[in-house]
């Protein structure tokens, strides 16, 4: 294992909807605390040769864009410090995840295949969804198995295709509406449409023959064939995990992840 997900907590969680108001010292003290804690950690790490992807996650000390920017920075962009890309928790906040690919490219250490779906019309239902429990047709948002959502996930993947990753894609399945012998391997299936290899050469190099693809995306593209092959024999696996879950279980047990494709 080279990479771990996880959260790191945050001493400034209270504070997202910033009312009572704070003095921004407070903040910069919970951004100073947080590099208080993990730069030990993150040294251990190190010397593992282990890296740590931390989901972007609302209560988390980085849990949007700008929030994202600010940890990386009070731990000075360390290597060992990266992020895991779920976009479920993106969506309902009004982020673009497929621009959050690319703005930390070099950062995306791991992928959760989750959805969201958005129920905001009427102008009644509301982000911060009243208290409501998960499945009630009274909230803003819900998560809902992978491809029934909101997130535009042919857009991620070419994003992830575009910045080499080649990691690992996990399904966290999580559907109050849903029972998960249904969903988790329809949410396998869905995503392997778009498990599409790179192409080739450039398209102009039909036009042009003297055209084709940089050294760095002829290696990515020759490198597909066999990761595409690990990736076919681990989804075969995960269905299995997957497909161990007997009969209907309370919405209160934790959510099915299903490891699938990369290895």
């Amino acid at each position: 294992m080279d990479t771990v997900v996880g959260f790191t907590g945050s001493s400034t969680r209270q504070y997202v909807a910033m009312f009572p108001p704070v003095p921004a010292s407070v903040i910069d003290d919970g951004y100073r605390d947080f590099a208080d804690r993990w730069n030990p950690i993150l040294d251990v790490f190190d010397e593992c040769g282990v890296r740590f992807a931390h989901e972007v996650h609302p209560s988390e000390i980085a849990y949007d864009f700008w929030s994202t920017q600010r940890t990386l920075e009070a731990i000075g962009h360390r290597p060992a410090f990266g992020l895991n890309w779920d976009p479920s928790h993106m969506i309902w906040q009004g982020l673009d995840p497929v621009a959050f690919i690319t703005d930390f490219a070099d950062r995306i250490y791991h992928v959760d295949c989750k959805d969201t779906r958005m129920r905001m019309g009427g102008g009644r239902n509301g982000i911060l969804s009243s208290h409501l429990p998960r499945g009630d047709q009274h909230r803003g948002w819900d998560f809902v198995s992978t491809g029934r959502g909101d997130v535009p996930r042919e857009d991620a993947f070419r994003a992830l295709a575009r910045i080499g990753y080649d990691g690992p894609i996990s399904v966290e399945w999580e559907d109050a509406g849903m029972d998960r012998l249904r969903g988790a391997p329809e949410a396998l299936e869905f995503l392997r449409r778009f498990d599409f290899d790179l192409p080739a050469a450039s398209f102009d190099a039909a036009f042009d023959p003297g055209l084709s693809l940089s050294p760095a995306r002829e290696r990515r593209w020759l490198s597909s064939e066999a990761a595409r092959e690990r990736r076919w024999l681990s989804s075969e696996a995960a269905r299995g995990r997957a497909c161990r879950y007997q009969g209907n279980r309370p919405l209160s047990v934790p959510p099915v992840t299903v490891r699938t494709w990369r290895s």
